[in-house]
């Protein structure tokens, strides 16, 4: 556990990996009364594979990373 939080790479992975997911749980329109919560995970991580999110090994894509950069947007900076 020490060792993850002594690397930055590993933790950015994490928070990228957890935006994906989040992302796809909103998508599938997620609610606590609905699913269980590892039912809720293995759909969201279905549906980020199907969505090119994810590979067979559950790594982001280049379409995840690139999910991931527009979240981090801030769009108010933009205009």
């Amino acid at each position: 556990m020490f060792e993850l939080a002594e690397n930055t790479a590993s933790l950015d992975q994490v928070s990228q990996y957890e935006l994906v997911l989040s992302h796809c749980l909103e998508k599938l329109g997620v609610n606590e009364k609905r699913w269980h919560h590892a039912d809720a995970f293995t759909a969201a991580i279905d549906y980020a594979r199907k969505s090119g999110y994810l590979n067979a090994k559950n790594e982001l894509t280049l379409m995840g990373k690139s999910l991931v950069a527009l979240q981090n947007l801030d769009l108010s900076e933009a205009a």
